[in-house]
Parts: structure tokens; sequence; C-alpha cells
């Protein structure tokens, strides 16, 4: 559920940055409509891509930690195909431009550092502890909690987005760290499930 609403939080990131460089693309770029369509095809892939990271980092949350990694690495290499050939056409077709899809390709990126700014518009649903409550009344309710893959995924995004190290890494070492970190914390928990 968290994880859902992170992806959502990410899309709306996608639209800030389509929105703010459409209006420059308006008032620089020329011809104009060009650069619009090309910087909505990059940031639509760059969603695609953002839903694909959520998709494969669920699953892999469900796969032996060997076959994870492969699985990983193997969709991690047909997102960098998707954003070669998307940069490819944009240089080789004269109706596509290669600044604006480019441009808009990174759009994840940027929606992912300001992925603060986001969350204080749309309120924080990063999975937060409470601090109030005592160590052991934690621990009894996530015994008794059955966890799913999504909400292990955005425990350790939480995790990794509390201590700084979120969006300080490129996609395919963020999906590294998070499978690293449910292997690390989950696997003994849940091993019976997801093993």
């Amino acid at each position: 559920m968290a994880a859902r609403k992170v992806l959502m939080q990410l899309y709306i990131g996608i639209g800030i940055y389509f929105a703010v460089f459409g209006v420059l693309g308006v008032i620089f770029m020329r011809p104009i409509w060009l650069f619009i369509i090309s910087l909505l095809v990059g940031c639509v892939a760059a969603c695609f891509i953002a839903y694909n990271m959520y998709e494969v980092l669920d699953r892999a949350l469900e796969l032996e930690s060997g076959k994870a990694k492969s699985f990983v690495t193997i969709r991690s290499m047909i997102r960098l195909g998707l954003c070669l050939v998307l940069m490819a056409v944009g240089i080789m077709v004269d109706w596509v431009s290669f600044v604006g899809v480019t441009v808009g390709l990174l759009g994840l990126k940027v929606s992912a550092f300001i992925n603060p700014l986001v969350r204080k518009i749309t309120g924080d649903v990063a999975v937060e502890i409470q601090e109030d409550a005592a160590p052991d009344e934690k621990e009894a309710s996530d015994d008794n909690m059955e966890m799913t893959g999504k909400e292990i995924t955005a425990k350790a995004v939480a995790e990794l987005d509390a201590v700084g190290e979120g969006h300080n890494m490129d996609d395919d070492e963020y999906e590294d760290e998070l499978i690293k970190k449910y292997f690390k914390k989950y696997t003994e928990k849940y091993k019976d499930r997801y093993m």
C-alpha cells in the first residue's frame, strides 16, 4: 500500500517536471510542438520505468536471492535498452526531438530528487514507527502481522529514505539495496513464505 503511494508520488513529481520543462520548452525551443510531444514521450517512458521498478521489486521479493539478483539485473538492462532506443530514435528520426526525449527520461531522476517536496504536499506515506510505542509492543505487533511483498518493499523504501540513501543512488543500485535490505532483515521471519 505505502509502496504504491510512493509510486504515485513519483508520478506526481514527473507531472510537475513535465509542466515546468513544458513551459521552458515553449519559451526556448523551436518547433514547440516537436519538443512538447518528445518531452511527453520521455515522461511517459519515465512513468513506465518507475512502474516497472515497482513491479520488479515486488516480484523479486518472492524469489530466491540468486534468482532475484539475476531477475533484477535482466529487467534493469531492459529498462536501459528502452532508454537507449528512445534516445536513438530522437537522434535518427526528424519528427522526434532528441533533447525532448532525453529531458523527459530524466524526469524519474528529478522526481526522486524532489520527492521530499512532493511528500510534504501529498502527505508523508513512509512507513513510520511510532516513537512513543514500547519496543515489546512493536515486536509483538510485527510478529502477529503477516506482511506482503509490497509492504516489505515499502518498509525498505522508508528505511532507505530515512537514512537519506534512497535518492542518491542510480536505479540499479537502488533496486539492489532494497533487495539486500529485504533479504538481510526479513528472510528469517518470512523465509517459509518467500524462500
